[in-house]
């Protein structure tokens, strides 16, 4: 017999893995009701269509071929090599992010360091500038998987600058972020006794699918370097512009203006813009020779295999192909399946900030909630599920104000359109009851129009 004694009543994790275990993961959650559930258009037509993950499933049949174009697996992919990344993969990087950036200056090399997904970098990036039980500030609504990401095995905390939906000066957009807003949450943190590192934000912003712009970004940068903060910029949805008008800046077209270059970070990765997000690789910019350093010795638990490394290098050094193929046809595919959304939720009166990049689009639903608080925004997230529409809730993103959704719309054409006999009637019923368009239109609402 085993001298091992077991009690099932006595737990064996440390309280790091108790946190992990007991952390409320919305996003996940959303992510496995579809996967008990997912909507197939002949075996499962009644299934749930995943309009809840941030994936971009417009173009794989461009990007595969591309991927799949001349690929051998040879010696030197069996050992480890740099592990922060080969030198042909790091330079193809510099050179991609200077062209399709705008970078002020050439980026190079030796500024980057190669990691499986943006999510290892956030993680790796908050456990190098913060100590555990640190915070960073960061504009809420935001990305929800931000605080695993930075919580699980760091312990970094995310502190929120909250922001409102309502439009009045100085606001000028929903949810804008200001300055003023900034000043205040860093007060109310260190009133409570927080010490704050840093500032992360998302730009392209998710879940609202707006952007900063130039004179925005440098008040920002002037902030943190005000306040001697680390600023980390996660551009992941930079290529993913879809609205003729927008005009997304990123950071490193300003490298020349930066107050504080050393405190200033850029995060980007392949899942959202290359619609890539099984394949694991990102990239982290940084002029601070001491956070490089600290994040490339925690590369031997986040490489990006080799393999990967030369199918990504192959694609991105073709510009031809990126140019006059592949970024006209994914922009292409995300207006039009974006204008289906666009068409059904003017159809039915609903809110919603209007997405200049991005996957996805945010949208007020709370005249459809049972009741105005968090209860009620959960049970019509699941109630829209049962009815097989995948989304996510607001307090997902920890947002503030009640009744926000996000939804995803770079899905094909077909799986994001059904055809009108398979909803009841009274769901091509708009709230004033005039008849709707008679072309296919967005299951996603058949709950929406019998609800109202």
């Amino acid at each position: 017999m085993s001298s091992i004694h077991s009690n099932d009543n006595q737990n064996s994790l440390s309280k790091r893995g108790n946190d992990i275990i007991s952390f409320k993961d919305t996003l996940f959650e959303a992510y496995m009701l579809w996967q008990k559930n997912p909507y197939h258009p002949k075996s499962n037509p009644q299934g749930i269509i995943n309009m809840n993950t941030s994936e971009n499933k417009t173009v794989s049949d461009i990007l595969l071929p591309k991927l799949n174009e001349g690929i051998e697996i040879t010696e030197e992919m069996l050992y480890y090599g740099n592990l922060i990344g080969r030198d042909y993969f790091l330079q193809a990087m510099a050179n991609f992010l200077t062209k399709y950036f705008k970078a002020s200056r050439p980026v190079l090399k030796e500024e980057l360091i190669g990691l499986c997904g943006a999510g290892p970098i956030i993680n790796i990036v908050g456990s190098v500038v913060c100590d555990p039980e640190e915070y960073l500030l960061i504009p809420s609504p935001y990305y929800g998987a931000f605080a695993p990401d930075l919580s699980f095995m760091s312990q970094v905390r995310l502190f929120p600058v909250d922001l409102t939906s309502e439009i009045k000066e100085p606001y000028l957009e929903p949810f804008q972020l200001t300055v003023p807003a900034l000043e205040k949450a860093l007060q109310q943190a260190v009133s409570q006794g927080k010490r704050v590192k840093g500032f992360l934000f998302s730009n392209p912003v998710n879940p609202s699918a707006s952007y900063f712009t130039k004179q925005m970004i440098k008040d920002y940068l002037d902030f943190a370097h005000r306040h001697e903060l680390h600023i980390i910029f996660d551009e992941i949805y930079y290529l993913s512009s879809h609205a003729p008008d927008a005009d997304v800046i990123s950071v490193l077209s300003m490298i020349n203006e930066l107050p504080d270059p050393k405190r200033t970070h850029f995060i980007w990765a392949f899942s959202k813009d290359f619609a890539s997000s099984g394949l694991r690789a990102g990239i982290l910019w940084t002029q601070n020779s001491e956070l490089a350093a600290a994040a490339g010795g925690c590369s031997r638990f986040s490489g990006i295999s080799p393999p990967t490394q030369k199918q990504l290098t192959n694609m991105i050094t073709d510009y031809d192909w990126l140019d006059n193929v592949y970024f006209p046809t994914m922009r292409r595919r995300l207006k039009e399946s974006y204008g289906i959304v666009r068409q059904t939720l003017d159809e039915l009166d609903i809110r919603y900030v209007i997405p200049k990049a991005g996957l996805f689009v945010w949208i007020d639903l709370i005249k459809f909630m049972p009741s105005v608080d968090l209860e009620g925004e959960r049970k019509l997230w699941l109630s829209l599920a049962e009815n097989g529409v995948g989304t996510a809730p607001g307090y997902a993103f920890y947002c503030s104000e009640r009744g926000w959704y996000r939804i995803i719309f770079s899905l094909p054409v077909a799986d994001v359109t059904l055809d009108q006999k398979q909803r009841k009637s009274q769901a091509f019923q708009s709230k004033k009851g005039k008849p709707r368009n008679k072309k296919p239109s967005l299951r996603i609402f058949s709950l929406y129009a019998e609800s109202a």
